[in-house]
């Protein structure tokens, strides 16, 4: 149907799209399906040595027309344009489809040092793994010590009930 730029360009497509939804239902068709793509064409502007959220117009969209009768999908994490700017090969990078967003983290080809980028990519990605193993176990322990205050409170409070 279109590009849709921008918030006004989401109203006219999800208008658009609702009329072909209610057209096709007049129809017995087996199933229907509503697909797009949100991600960027061209990333070239995209900061690196970061992870960059961009928000996914296309799952507002897909909120917008939500009917239980049609399936929704979407490119995931390439679009279907093709910029002329990215026709030669990306800078490192990964991708990442979530449901209102993307997250992208994009490398220099070469460091400092002359280092492939895929590999400080890859070194940036582990570390952030291992950060996020630590701080789940630090809410792990720090959920314990709540949940080990909360009962302490729960029987002092028990205690000065019955105690009157």
């Amino acid at each position: 149907m279109g590009p849709a730029d921008g918030p006004r360009g989401y109203r006219i497509l999800a208008g658009h799209a609702t009329a072909v939804l209610e057209w096709n239902h007049r129809y017995p068709w087996r199933s229907t399906a509503v697909a797009g793509g949100a991600i960027p064409a061209n990333m070239s502007g995209l900061p690196t040595h970061q992870a960059v959220g961009i928000p996914r117009c296309d799952s507002a969209l897909w909120y917008r027309l939500r009917r239980p009768d049609v399936g929704y999908g979407g490119y995931g994490i390439r679009s279907p344009i093709v910029a002329a700017a990215t026709r030669r090969a990306p800078l490192p990078n990964v991708r990442y489809t979530a449901d209102t967003g993307f997250w992208i983290y994009r490398w220099p080809r070469t460091d400092h040092r002359g280092e492939h980028g895929i590999y400080g990519l890859r070194r940036a990605l582990t570390e952030l793994e291992q950060q996020t193993v630590a701080l789940q176990a630090q809410l792990t322990e720090r959920g314990d010590q709540l949940a080990a205050a909360r009962a302490a409170n729960r029987e002092l409070m028990t205690q000065m009930n019955t105690a009157r």
